[in-house]
């Protein structure tokens, strides 16, 4: 375990991963601290906060009180101050002066003079100022509580602002007997009516102090009282809870170590001494008893022990079964053995590792033995097994049967009978016994064998390494092999065959030798090396034999099997085995290849006016021509007569290429034919007729080709001879088609038939440029399809003139938009072909086509296919950043149709990857092209470069696009490819309409 930081780290097969604990909360803390307390701690503080409680309550009860008798006591000097109030009013009255305001004021703020009485005013009631008028301002109502007052006769008290006063109304009621005190003399008012009141307000600021004061006394003595009992409290539990304690230590400590030998100390004659004694006499027995326990277990501990290491060290597998058959327990050594584990084979029969065919006479052996109590034996007359060691067969897990020797012991056990076998795997000394057997035997073999050591020296040769040599045992004993050595192989050979010899162990193949006469002759050599149980080699055996007659017959049958006897060229049998590998080769490449059928023309005219052997050279002459005119890898075979076979494999994947190929060729067969023939000094003129057929997989069996060609190749014959015929009439007809195409495109250049189309690219919903797209208009077959002429252009040649045709023209467009506001800023993207792009001279044509026209190579943009930057990256490279040097602009066209490599996306100078609309066209509704989409996006961004999707059509399209970050365009939804009056309308509308958009 490591700390990383602030995290809990655990340090596992060589990873640090951190595991932080998830936060404890608030609660759970305070229990835990609380479990951690000690039990004398729980009681005292439970104790304690108990009366803690209670002494609370009761304080506050006291504290409620004495704030409620303080307030009536204020209240109480409130009623007095009104009742003087009234006295001192009556006193007026009646001497007279009552109706004086000085009199009045006087008379209140005498009453008002006490220390907490803050003002006083006197209120008349409505019927008093009636009578005797409205009296002084003060003497009016000024608050509803007044009003109220002087209305319902109640007395009212109140809270002033929340400070600490008390204001009180006390009403003036007309009676006989008002509060101890005469009545109020007002004859005009009516007997318990109100005629008035006192409103006053008094300071509790006094009062408030006492009730302070009476707080701070009873915090005081609870504080006091409840420390006095806390110290009471503590000690009447500690002195419980430490002979507990005590016991709970001794317990917890012998827990620990084991010790029985602690006692608790015993105090007093309480229930926890008596508990602590009574704990004191059980340990001591328990000690006792274990020690007893200890000493009987120790012993049986050793036995066992010891019996263990020798049974589980035993170099022989030990099996113990009841008399049954029963397995009860078996040794290490014999779960390897059978290959068992102890649980698949403890508590089962033991017939299970016995073979099949067995098992009947194992099962008789041992019921006879419970029977009759006789020695076991396999069966009447074989010996026992009983205490001696017999060979057998037994049974693996994996059902493989090995032999083994085993000797089975009776023993008793508890009066029980049961059988010790002990078992041991003899394979390996039964295959050493008959590899001798096998060795002697073999080392008398009809093949010569030589022995060597580490040195080469021969140590040992059999009988027929005497005879084929003509060395005897005793003058090839303690030579080299090296004198067999033919002079033939030189020493770069022997040293290859050594190294293969060191690195392999062993070497095979053929060779040449000498005798001890000098005669050279082939044989079959193998030579092993011989390694020791440490696998260092220690000897070499060498192993060979004489295949002088083989080979001769070998090279005969072969020769009279597969080759034309007169011509040397494979016969029929061996042109079919290559052309069904080529069949093969075919269908796994996808590439076309080609039979041509041939035959001399007026072959037998020659025959019957020369004679066969005249015919016989021109058919040997023919044959080194034909050879001469083809690739290595193609095959020139004769079938009989005067006909051959021209294998062609690998053309081309295009069939109209393929086509075009073999026709090619086929007419410079044909050139060749039309020279003249020197046969024995007479000139011979001749020519030939030839069939074509294509193939391409296994689509067509052997026999039809052959037919086909067969068939073509006559069909030439009926057409004067000496031409060319393909089986497919239709490819015939295309080939012509392609020719006259060919010949068509050489007068286009010329004659000004081509033009270039533009489709626009956008960005988000702005014109950034065109693509410029090559157009042929035909005087008779109108405009051709790109699709249809390009191919043919490619393969004649006329790629190379038309795209620099295209690049002049695009730029010369270029130099026309520069003075254009409208189009100044667009650039031209162009196709440029592999032939073209291989040109050696392509980057000096392209920088004079700038200099002749004065476009600007910033506005250029070419398209090249992943196929052609991947033919030679190198070259590809130096040519890109010549033009790059220079402004051009390079995007890869149709990306992710061919062999996409990162590897070339980081090399090459690149700047924009042009997503194929064969991917775009089902974003929409094909998860798999979306995906696709989306790679190539986020793969294109995390290398800077720039992403046009072609072949948009659709919003959604688009809006799929846009959403996952490709924001040029280019397609159907925008304009399909246009001429170029069309194209700048489109530029000219798509202006005029941002600015009729526009804000004004």
């Amino acid at each position: 375990m490591t700390v990383c930081k602030s995290a809990l780290v655990q340090y596992d097969a060589g990873r640090c991963e951190s595991t932080v604990e998830p936060p404890i909360s608030i609660p759970a803390r305070i229990l835990n601290r609380w479990h951690a307390l000690s039990m004398q701690v729980k009681l005292a503080l439970l104790i304690q906060g108990v009366i803690a409680i209670m002494l609370f309550f009761a304080l506050q009860w006291l504290v409620s009180r004495a704030e409620h008798q303080i307030l009536f006591e204020t209240s109480q000097r409130a009623l007095v101050t009104a009742d003087g109030v009234i006295n001192g009013m009556n006193m007026l009255m009646e001497t007279g002066t009552v109706s004086d305001a000085a009199n009045r004021t006087l008379l209140i703020r005498k009453m008002a003079q006490s220390n907490d009485i803050v003002s006083l005013r006197i209120v008349r009631a409505k019927q008093v100022s009636d009578q005797f008028g409205p009296g002084l301002p003060e003497e009016q109502p000024a608050d509803p509580i007044e009003k109220e007052v002087l209305k319902s006769g109640k007395i009212y008290t109140q809270q002033v602002n929340g400070k600490s006063m008390l204001r009180v109304v006390v009403p003036f009621i007309a009676s006989h007997n008002f509060r101890g005190t005469d009545c109020l003399r007002c004859h005009h008012v009516a007997n318990g009516s109100v005629n008035g009141a006192a409103s006053m307000l008094i300071d509790l600021s006094g009062a408030e102090e006492r009730i302070h004061l009476a707080k701070i006394r009873l915090w005081t003595g609870q504080i006091l009282l409840q420390a006095t009992l806390f110290f009471i409290i503590w000690n009447l539990v500690r002195s419980f809870i430490r002979p507990v304690k005590a016991l709970q230590e001794t317990m917890t400590e012998m827990q620990a170590d084991g010790d029985l030998s602690r006692r608790v100390k015993v105090e007093g004659a309480s229930e926890t001494a008596k508990m602590a004694a009574a704990f004191n006499s059980l340990v001591s027995n328990l000690q006792s008893s274990n020690a007893e326990r200890d000493r009987i277990e120790q012993a049986l501990r050793s036995a066992e022990s010891r019996a263990r290491a020798l049974l589980e060290n035993l170099g022989v597998g030990v099996i113990v079964m009841d008399e049954n058959g029963i397995i009860e327990a078996c040794n290490p050594a014999a779960d390897e053995i059978f290959g068992h584990s102890p649980n698949e084979i403890i508590g089962r029969n033991v017939r299970m590792l016995i073979p099949e065919s067995d098992r009947d006479r194992h099962d008789a052996a041992l019921k006879r033995y419970r029977e009759t109590g006789k020695p076991l034996t396999l069966e009447s007359g074989e010996s026992a097994i009983i205490g001696v060691t017999t060979e057998m067969n037994a049974l693996r897990k994996d059902g493989s049967t090995f032999p083994i020797a085993i000797k089975v012991t009776e023993v008793n056990i508890e009066e029980r009978r049961l059988f010790l076998a002990s078992v041991r795997d003899i394979s390996a000394r039964k295959r050493n016994e008959e590899d001798l057997r096998i060795a002697a035997t073999a080392f008398e073999t009809r093949e010569g064998i030589l022995i060597t050591d580490l040195n080469h020296v021969i140590l040992k040769v059999n009988r027929t390494f005497t005879q084929l040599t003509g060395y005897s045992m005793e003058e090839a004993v303690g030579r080299t092999p090296a004198m067999l050595k033919s002079g033939r192989h030189d020493e770069a050979f022997h040293a290859d065959m050594w190294e293969v010899i060191h690195r392999d162990k062993y070497w095979q193949g053929e060779v040449w030798s000498r005798r001890k006469n000098g005669e050279i002759y082939p044989i079959s050599l193998t030579t092993t090396a011989v390694t020791d149980a440490d696998d260092r080699v220690t000897h070499y055996v060498s192993v060979f034999s004489d295949i002088t007659l083989r080979r001769k017959s070998e090279e005969e049958i072969h020769r009279l099997a597969f080759y034309d006897p007169l011509t040397g060229l494979p016969n029929r049998s061996l042109l079919q085995d290559r052309l069904q590998q080529a069949l093969n080769n075919s269908a796994r490449r996808r590439k076309y290849g080609a039979l041509l059928f041939i035959d001399l023309d007026n072959f037998k005219i020659l025959n019957d006016t020369k004679g066969h052997n005249i015919g016989d050279l021109l058919l040997m002459e023919a044959a080194r021509r034909l050879q001469g005119c083809v690739r290595d890898t193609d095959t020139v075979a004769r079938l009989g007569g005067d006909e051959f076979v021209v294998m062609l494999e690998e053309m081309d994947e295009d069939g109209a290429k393929a086509a075009a190929a073999s026709r090619e060729i086929a007419e410079k067969l044909l050139a060749l034919m039309r020279q003249p023939f020197t046969l024995q000094e007479f000139e011979y003129h001749s020519s030939c007729s030839i069939g074509i057929s294509l193939f391409l997989g296994n689509a067509t069996s052997m026999d039809d080709l052959f037919k086909h060609a067969d068939n073509a190749m006559y069909q030439a014959k009926t057409q004067g001879r000496n031409t060319i015929c393909f089986f497919d009439p239709g490819m015939q007809a295309e080939l012509v088609i392609r020719t006259a195409m060919a010949e068509d495109l050489r007068m286009a250049l010329p004659n000004n038939q081509f033009q270039l189309y533009y489709q626009i690219q956008v960005n988000g919903r702005d014109a950034m440029g065109a693509e410029a797209l090559l157009r042929w208009q035909h005087p008779l077959r109108g405009l051709v399809s790109p699709v249809k002429f390009i191919p043919v252009a490619e393969e004649s040649g006329l790629i190379v003139q038309i795209g620099e045709w295209v690049l002049k023209s695009a730029c010369l467009q270029l130099r026309a938009w520069q003075g254009n506001p409208l189009t100044h800023h667009l650039q031209i993207a162009v196709n440029v072909s592999a032939r073209q792009f291989r040109q050696p001279d392509f980057v000096s044509r392209v920088i004079s086509i700038f200099e002749e026209t004065g476009a600007n190579p910033l506005k250029l943009k070419m398209e090249l296919t992943e196929s052609l930057m991947l033919e030679n990256v190198a070259s590809c490279i130096e040519k890109m950043q010549a033009l790059r040097a220079i402004g051009v602009r390079f995007s890869v066209d149709d990306f992710g149709t061919g062999h996409s490599s990162l590897s070339y996306l980081k090399r090459l100078p690149l700047q924009q990857i042009k997503i194929d609309q064969g991917f775009v066209r089902d974003i929409t509704t094909d998860p798999s092209d979306a995906a696709i989409v989306q790679t190539i996006i986020g793969m294109a961004r995390n290398l800077g470069l720039d992403v046009i999707a072609e072949g948009v059509e659709t919003e959604e399209q688009r809006a799929f696009l846009e959403q996952h970050g490709c924001d040029d365009y280019q397609g159907y939804l925008f304009s399909r490819p246009v001429p170029l009056e069309a194209f700048e309308d489109l530029l000219a509308s798509m202006d005029k309409g941002y600015s009729e958009s526009a804000p004004s």
